[in-house]
């Protein structure tokens, strides 16, 4: 009678495949002319989604240091190679020409995004993706 195959050992399994539990913090903080939002977008089938609508997210939200609005982690089990980004938004530095100006500024004006690429390494870390 065959036998079937035993499943591999998970200590042999290959790190690509194992879920990793990722903990990602996003926030928002006051700062000089305005706040600082981070938050991080995770990409399923192609497509990049906040972190928090990912299914399986856990949200916990964190006892805010003083300067920050909210702060909240989000666990999230994550296979190796995934890819994240993180989107930082920041208040633009402006130029000051006259004491009403900023009232005819467009509020997208106001500010400035930083987006940076990221991926769950086979250790289960998180790592700068080199463009």
């Amino acid at each position: 009678m065959p036998t079937r195959p035993e499943a591999p050992h998970p200590s042999t399994q290959s790190n690509s495949l194992r879920v990793h539990t990722i903990v990602l913090v996003e926030s928002e903080k006051i700062v000089p002319r305005g706040v600082a939002k981070q938050k991080w977008l995770v990409q399923l089938d192609g497509r990049f989604t906040p972190a928090h609508l990912v299914p399986g997210a856990e949200v916990n939200l964190r006892q805010p240091e003083p300067g920050f609005v909210w702060s909240r982690g989000i666990t999230l089990k994550l296979p190796a190679a995934t890819r994240l980004e993180l989107v930082k938004e920041v208040p633009r530095p402006q130029k000051r020409t006259d004491t009403f100006s900023f009232l005819t500024l467009d509020q997208k004006s106001l500010t400035m995004q930083q987006r940076t690429v990221h991926e769950v390494t086979p250790e289960g870390r998180i790592a700068v993706v080199k463009r």
